[in-house]
């Protein structure tokens, strides 16, 4: 039998301990640490928190882990990509995740370190960046494309051919149709029927989705 891989989770919060339930359905992996900057030392789920994020990217602790996945939430997409990038050049190495009950058709791409959840369905021709989270029963069709560092919420369906930029965050059960484009950056209210393209930095919601505010420059 494979060995597992020793996985460490980065981020102890709601996130961190979710992912470290789901692994439990998911073979191959076992988690023997956190990485969290408000709780050192502390016990979750029979699982130590090993240290900060900065003892992380020093290399503390490397000998109780082979790869990290990462779990700081969509509320601090920025801090994502800049600790992933960070990551990589430290040459940390990243699990790329995806749940057995999950669909992935063949002719698919996965970035490195993205997370694909329980009951999701990726179709054929679908690209998903690194360092993404596409969570519970998400449905990407044909030839759609995902940027990395971008965070699905539940249930969201994505209709073919479309594109949706990098640091990205998709609100629960979100729908947008074929063909249209989401600039860097944007994001999506929860339910939002995204029918246009959508400006990088810029948040949509309703039925069909409107322009709500504009979030970044």
């Amino acid at each position: 039998m494979p060995k597992s891989v020793r996985l460490a989770i980065i981020g102890a919060g709601d996130l961190g301990r979710t992912l470290h339930r789901q692994l439990k359905d998911i073979p191959g992996y076992e988690v023997t640490g956190f990485f969290d900057d408000t709780c050192v030392g502390s016990i979750i789920h029979d699982t130590l928190v090993l240290g900060s994020i900065q003892d992380l990217l020093a290399g503390s602790h490397v000998e109780q882990y082979d790869q990290v996945a990462m779990a700081i939430g969509y509320r601090h997409l920025d801090a994502r990509a800049e600790l992933y990038d960070k990551l990589v050049l430290a040459n940390v190495r990243f699990a790329t995740i995806i749940h057995p009950s999950a669909f992935i058709a063949s002719g698919t791409t996965i970035g490195v370190g993205t997370i694909i959840s329980a009951g999701c369905v990726l179709d054929t021709g679908v690209v998903v960046g690194a360092n993404c989270l596409v969570n519970i029963g998400c449905v990407i069709a044909h030839d759609s494309k995902i940027g990395s560092h971008t965070f699905l919420g539940p249930s969201v369906s994505i209709a073919g051919f479309v594109t949706v930029g990098e640091r990205c965050f998709l609100g629960i059960g979100t729908t947008l149709i074929d063909n249209i484009r989401l600039g860097d950056g944007s994001q999506t209210a929860g339910g939002a029927v995204v029918i246009s393209d959508v400006s990088t930095g810029v948040m949509v919601a309703g039925v069909p989705a409107v322009e709500k505010k504009r979030i970044r420059q």
